[in-house]
């Protein structure tokens, strides 16, 4: 995020920016006439735009951040304002992940009446619940036996 102009250093092109950045920032006037950039500003600007940017943040958004609730009169350069509100808002979260494919419940079985003992349990179709079954098998394997 642009910081304090050093002396000596070279200052960025504005042909180097991101042409998407140096949009948003030359459209910032017409949202507020204040806010007219000179290139050497759009150029120092542009990197933390396009940081936003890539954060998928829509050109929209940053403009409404960037022009919100600006003071009525600038004691420093408009472009100091920006690089400030650029530097220490913080950038936002990444989309949370889509949510897996839900998961098929099992369809709930209907009560049905135990044709045994009149006792309510839940199967497919009717017949007997599984005391009787048991006790039904047991009886069977006697005879049997």
């Amino acid at each position: 995020v642009p910081g304090p102009e050093e002396p000596g250093s070279p200052a960025p092109a504005l042909s180097d920016a991101d042409p998407e950045a140096v949009a948003v920032l030359t459209a910032l006037r017409r949202v507020d006439p204040r806010l007219v950039l000179s290139a050497q500003e759009a150029a120092r600007l542009a990197p933390a735009v396009a940081e936003w940017l890539a954060a998928g943040v829509g050109p929209r958004e940053i403009t409404e951040l960037l022009t919100v609730r600006l003071p009525d009169r600038f004691r420093v350069r408009p472009a100091s304002v920006l690089a400030f509100r650029l530097r220490e808002t913080p950038l936002p979260l990444p989309a949370p992940a889509p949510l897996p494919p839900s998961v098929e419940r099992p369809a709930v079985l209907p009560f049905q009446t135990c044709d045994g003992c009149e006792r309510a349990f839940r199967a497919p179709g009717p017949g007997h619940c599984r005391s009787c079954r048991d006790r039904l098998g047991e009886q069977g394997l006697r005879a049997a036996g």
